[in-house]
């Protein structure tokens, strides 16, 4: 099974298997907006980023983390991720999960209540290398958690190892 593992932001985190499954790939997809542009075009990059990685990639679930309801524009578009990223996966066929972010922490670290640098770390001891940001390091957390949960542990070989 090929999964997707999403940071959902305006800086998305992402991580999957390589073409074979043998190697975690990962990285950072910048939507952020630039001057003049309505927050609806935040969409149309994401939908089109998805739509490129579908093509390159070919996953059949994805998991991303659950949206927080804090308020203001932040939660706004991050519930209108979810919604387009939702509405791609059905229009495709593909399954989609969300984790809870204490879950996430706590399968990480032990810890429910990890904080941001703790994540880091531990996504760094898996990596081989430090990743780009916190969104970088949830969404390769979000990716082996996904792997535990449907049953595929895997080596984790970053393409440095390999």
């Amino acid at each position: 099974m090929k999964i997707l593992a999403l940071d959902l932001a305006l800086k998305t985190g992402w991580a999957c298997r390589s073409e074979y499954g043998d190697q975690l790939i990962s990285g950072v997809q910048d939507f952020s907006l630039t001057r003049g542009e309505s927050r609806g075009m935040v969409y149309i990059k994401f939908i089109g980023w998805l739509k490129k990685t579908y093509s390159t990639v070919l996953f059949d679930l994805v998991y991303y983390e659950q949206p927080h309801q804090r308020g203001g524009a932040p939660t706004q578009i991050l519930l209108g991720l979810v919604s387009h990223l939702q509405a791609f996966c059905a229009d495709k066929g593909i399954d989609h999960a969300d984790v809870h972010s204490k879950t996430l922490k706590k399968f990480a670290t032990g810890s429910g209540n990890a904080k941001k640098p703790d994540m880091i770390i531990k996504a760094a001891e898996i990596l081989g290398r430090q990743p780009l940001d916190d969104n970088e390091a949830d969404a390769v957390h979000i990716l082996l958690f996904a792997e535990n949960a449907i049953g595929e542990k895997r080596e984790h070989k970053t393409k440095e190892q390999a």
